[in-house]
């Protein structure tokens, strides 16, 4: 049977390609799209969304506007420079981003919550939220529907680290984003499942990955012309290869196994010092969450490269 599946999102490069596998697979039932700020401002994240969504060819699916900022501290850092000015890498007025009947946009309050909650409220199965952003829409849900939220399957999240991270030498750009929503994720009876950079990282793809996609469709090939900025953002970094982060995340629901996890427990540190946003993680037998360790990366992006070409191919 399909995952009925929420997916919360900033598109973002890497959110293009998650949304893409997504609607390319049919062990996925996407039931909504709902949009949080992050790697741009929410007004562009959502008008991102409704056009990756109509290039897959599922503007049916509904797609729903969330946080426009975090919940504690207004934080402010963008991607511009990985994602570009526009999210998708400068090629965003290429694509049609006209709102499906299904959408609502008003950012306050976030309506994505109800949302969510009408998902799992009308679900005969349990549903799986993928926070694949900054977790602000998570924890606002959890908050105002504590009883939906004992519905959910899990959340599994891109986002933190079991050591290191990119924003700042200790903090994940999701987590630290809003490291007060994560936290109140974590502090949850909902299973986690959280998938971090150290695993994400050893998932990459090259130009001969991104190329052997460019004629597998419209959908592929547009996805590729997307991924050309942030392909040269890294490399020049000095780096041959790209990361797929959020896509990784899918191909972990599509495929179980692909990654694979240790029991933990997790805390933020939401403190304002050095450490603020650190994913404080202790693995132990008995930990309430599950956390991603390794992943078998061969599998994970010829995955991802596979169902991405399937989009818009189905009878």
């Amino acid at each position: 049977m399909p995952i009925p599946l929420v997916i919360d999102t900033d598109p973002g490069v890497d959110d293009m390609l998650a949304l893409l596998v997504a609607t390319g697979s049919p062990e996925i039932d996407l039931r909504a799209v709902t949009t949080t700020y992050g790697n741009v401002d929410l007004p562009t994240t959502t008008r991102n969304a409704h056009r990756i969504m109509r290039l897959a060819g599922r503007p049916d699916v509904p797609l729903v506007a969330g946080a426009d900022r975090p919940l504690v501290h207004p934080y402010v850092s963008r991607t511009s420079d990985v994602h570009g000015d526009d999210g998708l890498g400068g090629m965003g007025h290429h694509l049609d981003d006209r709102p499906s009947a299904n959408s609502r946009a008003e950012p306050a309050p976030p309506r994505a919550i109800d949302a969510i909650a009408d998902v799992v409220r009308s679900s005969s199965t349990p549903v799986t939220l993928a926070a694949l952003g900054p977790s602000t829409n998570a924890a606002l849900f959890l908050a105002r529907y504590p009883d939906l939220a004992r519905q959910l399957d899990r959340i599994i999240m891109m986002g933190g680290a079991i050591a290191g991270g990119n924003i700042t030498p200790v903090a994940e750009f999701n987590v630290a984003s809003d490291p007060e929503a994560t936290q109140r994720v974590f502090s949850d009876d909902v299973p986690v499942w959280m998938v971090g950079l150290d695993v994400t990282h050893k998932a990459l793809v090259d130009r001969a990955w991104m190329d052997s996609l460019r004629d597998r469709g419209p959908a592929a090939q547009t996805a590729m012309n997307v991924m050309q900025h942030y392909f040269d953002w890294a490399h020049a970094q000095g780096r041959d290869r790209a990361t797929v982060h959020d896509a990784v995340v899918l191909a972990e629901l599509i495929a179980p196994g692909t990654l694979h996890f240790d029991t933990a427990d997790v805390t933020i540190e939401t403190g304002f010092g050095p450490a603020r946003g650190c994913t404080v993680t202790t693995r132990h037998p008995a930990g309430r969450h599950r956390v991603a360790v390794d992943v078998n990366a061969d599998a994970a992006t010829t995955l991802i490269a596979e169902r991405i070409a399937a989009v818009g191919t189905a009878a």
